[in-house]
């Protein structure tokens, strides 16, 4: 079969040159523009054309080496040709006065023999005229062939809601843009109402409700950088019900060198989409379990310990060590970590990362690392954590997160470990699932321990908190994934409400909370209100751009759907057993009171239970669950492999 050949202009065939060609290309560019405008200066300055002489190629020379030394500094050469603008502008004319200044200085103050001093101040403004003739020429020359493929394209209409610099950047790097169209913009200053920028109008935002449906752009970007996530909730609330797929750009401190790109454009968080506002973190406490010590994170490689450990790097810690299960999840952790140490500039290098490819219930392997190590503080984020996974999977789930937790606990007691700080979880309260059972016994464990006669050195502490935003299995990403499908959307119960929390928030306060600890608390982090999830979800489908399908409005794009609550699974989560907390010095943290007294010997329940694990005892498992844990209402049994014998059973009758 004869392949068709692909058809390119010679235009397109130019933008797909290698990048350090295009760049030589350009620096040859601006050589000859160099000698020619040094050659115009010459001409004007004696009214005719000169010819090639000595003079001229000093001249010329000297201004090709400040040039392009120049332009290279200042990044003059990174940027695209194809998106000339007001940036490249501002890039060109700064490097041409400090261009005008070193060649002036040379040629008028210094001064060289037979070329006249004007040419100092001549040749640079002639320089300046030719290479902005010369990009605007070849911005036009590129952009041709993709001005003929856009003919026939319908570009998405968009509305930018913000007319301030970071509004007035994407509109500038919205005209060489394939895809996207501004309509107008929105601005709440009403000094600006009815005028233009750039060529758009700006309108009120009451204007969108007034705009037709056949007139109503599709997006809506918010360009308003210095809003702070609850600010960013109260002005998208109002937006929802318009139909517009609403987007943003990051806060100020995450543009890079403070621009906006259209690359830069992103989904709204759950932050902003539930209008909460995160407290800052204290920088001592931040520290003070971490600051050149050496610190060990088990599950390193899992939502909120690759988490701990990004902000324990921040801290400056003289070792990390990474203790993970999974290899792909080590490998991922370690080199965005190593990237962030070298990306730093030396502000981390005194960090050394440890990767270690270890299973927490591997005895010899932990004793290893926290004899050779002796790490200072423990964080403890190894578990399984996914509800149905576990309740389907007991013995594995119980081992890992209550006999691993044992073995580290353990071993961080032997080798007088100072802190040690367990990621717990709000499904340990009242637990109806094997996994909230499971943490619950956990934390009860680390209360023993730090009880226990033999402890002086070790400081054990438990934070407990809800569903962490963004993590794996989190239901935002589940709607997001099932949103851009078309959906339905899923849900368990209308009823079912959690609390959430970002990943960042929550790991840095499990840090502060465990520079708080003296010994045996369980901490609380104040998530603030539950959210019912069904309105997490309406919000989520109404920001994205679609309306919900139901009774009132069976013309919707996208459904949700009740699947019912899976085994184990509550319609609501608490963070507390007992009652009245205590504060503590930060506001996000409270202390629980809960006190823990096993009624028989702790190495004879934990050998029992060893025992039982051995045997795949499911029943005996639950029931000595239901005995030791306050307030565990096991639901049915779900465990594959007891399912199976039972299967098994009642085939061979």
């Amino acid at each position: 079969m004869i392949k068709k050949v692909e058809q390119i202009s010679f235009a397109e065939s130019a933008t797909r040159l290698p990048r350090k060609l295009k760049i030589c290309l350009a620096v040859l560019l601006d050589i000859f523009l160099c000698a020619f405008g040094t050659w115009t200066a010459f001409s004007l300055r004696f009214w005719e054309l000169v010819q090639f002489n000595w003079e001229l190629a000093i001249a010329s020379l000297i201004s090709m080496s400040i040039a392009i030394s120049l332009f290279f500094s200042w990044g003059f050469y990174k940027l695209i040709f194809r998106y000339v603008n007001t940036h490249t502008l501002h890039v060109l004319t700064k490097a041409i006065v400090f261009y005008t200044i070193i060649y002036g200085t040379m040629l008028s103050l210094i001064g060289f023999k037979d070329i006249p001093r004007s040419i100092g101040l001549m040749q640079p403004m002639i320089l300046f005229l030719l290479i902005i003739i010369s990009r605007w020429l070849v911005t036009i020359w590129l952009n041709q062939n993709f001005e003929i493929n856009k003919i026939n394209y319908k570009k998405k209409e968009i509305v930018i809601y913000g007319a301030g610099s970071s509004g007035r950047q994407l509109a500038a790097n919205l005209i060489h843009s394939n895809e996207f169209k501004l309509v107008f913009f929105i601005d709440d200053n009403k000094s600006f109402w009815g005028g233009t920028i750039d060529g758009y109008p700006v309108k009120s935002p009451s204007s969108l409700e007034l705009t037709s449906e056949l007139q109503k752009p599709k997006e809506l970007w918010l360009a308003m950088a210095k809003l702070s996530p609850l600010q960013r909730g109260r002005l998208i609330y109002p937006l929802r019900k318009l139909g517009l797929h609403v987007r943003t750009i990051p806060s100020f401190s995450d543009l890079t060198n403070g621009q906006v790109n259209l690359s830069d454009i992103r989904e709204l968080d759950i932050n902003e989409l539930l209008g909460r506002a995160p407290v800052m973190p204290d920088k001592e406490l931040l520290q003070q379990c971490i600051f050149e010590k050496t610190v060990l994170v088990t599950g390193a490689g899992g939502s909120i310990g690759s988490e701990i450990c990004r902000q324990a790097i921040i801290n400056n810690p003289k070792y990390v060590i990474l203790v993970e299960n999974s290899e792909i999840a080590l490998y991922n952790i370690h080199s965005e970590l190593k990237s962030l140490i070298e990306g730093a500039k030396g502000k981390y290098n005194k960090t050394t990362l440890i990767p270690l490819l270890v299973n927490i219930q591997d005895s010899k392997s932990l004793e290893h690392i926290f004899k050779n190590w002796k790490p200072y503080t423990v964080y403890h984020a190894a578990a399984y954590k996914h509800v149905p996974i576990v309740e389907h999977n007991v013995v594995a789930g119980i081992k890992n997160n209550v006999i691993g937790t044992l073995k580290c606990a353990s071993l961080a007691m032997k080798y007088k470990v100072k802190h040690f700080v367990l990621i717990s979880t709000d499904k340990a309260v009242r637990p109806t699932n094997i996994m909230g059972a499971s943490k619950r016994l956990s934390e009860m464990v680390l209360q023993l321990l730090n009880n226990d006669k033999n402890n002086k050195n070790t400081l054990f502490c438990m934070v407990r908190f809800g569903n962490v935003l963004g993590s794996s299995g989190s239901v935002t990403l589940l709607f997001r994934k099932q949103i851009e499908n078309g959906g339905p959307v899923t849900l368990t119960d209308e009823n079912v409400t959690r609390y959430f929390m970002t990943v960042t928030e929550a790991a840095q306060l499990v840090i502060q909370a465990g520079s708080m600890s003296k010994g045996g608390e369980v901490f609380l982090l104040d998530m603030g209100k539950p959210v019912r999830i069904i309105d997490l979800a309406r919000n989520m489908i109404e920001t994205a751009g679609f309306q919900v399908k139901d009774d009132k409005t069976p013309w919707g794009e996208i459904e949700i759907k009740i699947s019912g609550l899976r085994p184990g699974e509550k319609l609501y989560e608490e963070l507390l057993i007992g009652k009245n907390p205590r504060k503590t010095r930060h506001s996000r943290i409270l202390q629980a009171n809960e006190l823990f007294v096993l009624k028989e010997d702790f190495n004879k329940f934990i050998q029992r239970f060893i025992k039982f694990l051995d045997q795949n005892n499911i029943e005996e498992i639950r029931n000595l669950l239901k005995d030791t844990v306050s307030g565990y209402m096991p639901s049915e049994n779900v465990d594959w492999i007891e399912m199976s014998k039972q299967y098994n059973q009642k085939k061979f009758k």
